[in-house]
């Protein structure tokens, strides 16, 4: 009758030259490889339990040393050592610097989760990790970018940094892309994305009553699944909710250009904040307390919907469009103007031109215009309804527009602050200049722009340099209260290759490294202006133009100018 083997239950043989087959046994015992294999893991055991016994006494002698060589790193006060580490760490956000843009891609966010400020003072000694670990205050700020290529294991990582922030108000940028301008680290082994995901969104919602303030990248599917409990209260301040393109996993529409998702965001409980920002979602999606919005940021919106955000937001101060959708089939708009008696700044970019005639802002103080605008009769509407307070205005008109631009302008007595974009041309600058001292028996109201302080042009230089100095012509003091108090023109222009040459330049710019000299007598009035305490400031390409230019006329003391420098080296030669 064959026995077995008690550790490999193979059957012995009874054969003993042939035990290397089936395990033969020995007085009961294993067979020949089986007791060697038994013998072999018991050392190893051993030599495990002594190597991890020498390894942590060597902990203990770094430790010992590091007191005896360096007292003063591993010896600091709490509170001293606490304050230190404050310095090293990204600093607190806060509402006034939430700025309802997306900042995802940051400085801070490229970094690998290894190399975190709280890591690598942690690495240093053990009395810093039990200060870091220990404190709250250290881990309650959280950027992160999740990538295709990210590890499994930065789901436990946020887990355990939202644990380690105890109760503090939490801080969190997290954003999911499969951009490739984020460097991508290869990993061996296999990339769950699905799984990390839906890791990160059950650790967000569990901690959704510590939100302050949170900005969020994610797919739409995985933005829906944002849940947290009815009973409990959100007190996040600032929020901005980002509806990503990337497919991480899942399948994606086959129209690359969409720009709307359908994904939504629904807590269970409605978050109060008092800034927002929105991109690609739609508005019906968005569960949301507006009562107490100030600072609104949207892209990606239709018409009717910016008007319905401005009706459930009455508290709203600061209003931000981007990329407004155009409408492909008929709304139903209203047929008077909505009066908003809050908004102090609009600011807005590529938006249709139909919004002029559907709202009223009468404390409107700030509006810009990003992109070419048309000064239409829609926008003068506008701004005769809304205009009588403003202060700050900035656009880029489109090329000839210059007698619609001063119409409009004749409509903003309080204006101080006037930024334009390119092109310009030179009759503006001239009536600007003409207007200077307003007539004695017209009323300040009347005047074309007295109250202007400021004037800042950036783009092609389309016009003359003769143009500039009559900004500010020479000063009368009998009629200095009839004067406009300008003291400040910034002009900062580039170079134009194939656009609207400058009339005072007769051959075109070659190469963009060609400087744009002011010529001698527009350079002299400008010096003329600055004597008299106008900040002039006129850039090229970035770089100051002035002092150039001076040294090409040899305007400065002890220089001569390039000019004349070269008819010397051209008499030398000719000698």
């Amino acid at each position: 009758m064959d026995s077995h083997c008690y550790m490999c239950y193979q059957p012995t043989a009874t054969d003993t030259e042939n035990y290397n087959i089936n395990c033969v046994e020995v007085e009961g015992g294993p067979c020949v490889h089986c007791a060697q294999l038994e013998e072999l893991d018991f050392q190893a055991n051993e030599v495990k339990e002594n190597l991890r016994r020498i390894l942590d006494m060597r902990k203990q002698q770094l430790t010992a040393r590091n007191h005896h060589h360096d007292p003063f790193t591993s010896r600091l006060p709490l509170e001293l050592a606490t304050r230190i580490f404050k310095y090293c760490l990204p600093p607190i956000p806060t509402i006034d610097n939430f700025g309802c843009s997306p900042r995802f891609i940051d400085l801070g966010y490229g970094i690998p989760s290894t190399a975190r400020p709280q890591f690598l003072l942690g690495a240093v000694c053990r009395a810093w990790r039990r200060i870091l670990w220990s404190n709250p205050e250290f881990w309650n700020v959280l950027k992160m970018v999740l990538t295709p290529s990210s590890p499994l294991f930065l789901g436990n990582t946020i887990k355990e940094w939202i644990r380690r922030s105890r109760n503090f108000p939490l801080y969190i940028y997290l954003l999911y892309t499969d951009s490739k301008q984020i460097r991508r680290v290869q990993h061996h082994h296999k990339i769950d994305i699905p799984t990390l995901l839906r890791s990160v969104v059950n650790t967000l919602s569990s901690c959704a009553p510590r939100w302050s303030i949170v900005e969020l990248g994610l797919p739409a599917i995985y933005m829906s699944q944002l849940q947290c409990d009815p009973s409990i209260t959100v007190g996040a301040r600032g929020l901005c909710l980002l509806l990503t393109s990337a497919s991480a996993g899942m399948s994606v529409p086959a129209n690359a250009r969409q720009v709307r998702f359908d994904g939504s965001f629904n807590l269970s409980v409605k978050p109060r904040p008092e800034r927002l920002h929105l991109t690609s979602f739609l508005l019906v999606n968005v569960s949301m307390d507006w009562s107490c919005l100030t600072h609104f940021d949207g892209q990606y919106f239709r018409l009717d919907e910016c008007l319905e955000i401005m009706r459930r937001a009455p508290r709203m101060t600061h209003f931000f469009l981007h990329s407004v959708v155009p409408i492909r089939q008929p709304l139903q708009l209203p047929l008077f103007p909505i009066v908003h008696t809050s908004i102090q700044t609009l600011h807005f970019v590529q938006c249709c031109k139909e919004i002029w005639d559907l709202i009223t802002c009468p404390s409107l103080s700030n509006l810009t215009l990003g992109g070419k605008f048309q000064v239409s009769p829609d926008l003068q509407r506008f701004v005769v309804r809304s205009g009588h307070a403003l202060i700050h205005l900035s656009l880029n008109i489109e090329l000839g527009q210059e007698p619609e631009l001063i119409e409009l302008l004749k409509q903003l007595p309080m204006l101080q602050h006037l930024d334009l974009g390119n092109p310009l041309l030179d009759p503006f600058f001239t009536y600007l200049g003409e207007t200077t001292y307003r007539d004695e028996n017209v009323n300040e109201r009347e005047a074309f722009l007295p109250r202007l302080r400021k004037l800042t042009f950036t783009g092609d230089r389309t016009f003359s340099w003769s143009s500039v100095h009559l900004l500010s012509p020479p000063n009368q003091p009998e009629q200095r209260q009839l004067r406009r108090p300008l003291d400040n023109i910034i002009l900062s222009v580039t170079y134009t290759l194939d656009g609207v040459q400058p009339p005072d330049r007769e051959v075109p710019f070659q190469d963009a490294e060609q400087v744009d000299y002011i010529d001698r007598h527009s350079l002299e009035q400008i010096l003329e202006c600055i004597k008299e305490g106008v900040g002039f400031d006129i850039y090229f390409d970035d770089r100051d133009i002035i002092y150039p230019s001076k040294q090409r006329y040899g305007m400065i003391e002890g220089e001569c100018s390039t000019s004349r420098k070269a008819e010397e080296m051209s008499e030398l030669e000719i000698n």
